[in-house]
């Protein structure tokens, strides 16, 4: 199942394109940018997380390819309990830009596939005994956005965005603003 979820949009995104299309490719480094904003994680609560995000160019005129990392972490303490738990999550996302000819702002829905570092770390006091444990798990997962930018100067866009991220046991959703500052300007 968790291949499907990886395999399927970079299959149908394949079949979608044609030899048109290849010629309009314009892959490569566009942009760079950082954002943060509120993540709320399935079984967690919700807390701030922050990334970076290069603009990796378009694939057809209105299909634009990012590539992100999102981290957010999440501490707990009380009665001789400690636990925290970290995502480090990269993704590759498709994004349809809507065409508005008389609107400043550029809406957007995409999604793409990613991959979740977690960690998980607890520590307890017991019978004046200190014990610990940690596991680690990495799953894949595929994210489904919507958002939308605008362009602020001529070299810098700002963007806001709502995102689920769907990680198998795991899922999170999170809303998020950044900028990107344009490269080759």
């Amino acid at each position: 199942m968790k291949r499907l979820l990886v395999l399927l949009p970079i299959a149908l995104l394949l079949l979608t394109f044609s030899s048109t299309s290849f010629a309009q490719m314009m892959l490569g480094p566009k942009g760079v940018g950082a954002f943060l904003g509120y993540v709320n994680p399935e079984h967690v609560d919700a807390t701030l997380g922050f990334g970076a995000v290069v603009d990796m160019g378009t694939v057809m005129p209105m299909l634009g390819v990012d590539i992100e990392a999102l981290y957010w972490s999440k501490s707990w303490d009380g009665a001789g309990f400690e636990s925290s738990v970290k995502d480090i999550a990269i993704s590759v996302h498709g994004k349809y830009r809507f065409p508005m000819p008389n609107s400043p702002v550029k809406p957007y829905a995409g999604g793409g596939p990613g991959i979740h570092f977690l960690k998980a770390d607890s520590e307890w006091s017991l019978l004046g005994q200190t014990q610990s444990s940690s596991s680690s798990d990495t799953k894949f997962g595929f994210d489904l956005l919507g958002g939308g930018e605008y362009e602020a100067s001529p070299q810098i866009d700002v963007f806001a965005e709502v995102r689920f991220s769907l990680v198998s046991d795991f899922n999170q959703f999170s809303i998020l603003g950044g900028a990107k500052f344009k490269l080759g300007m």
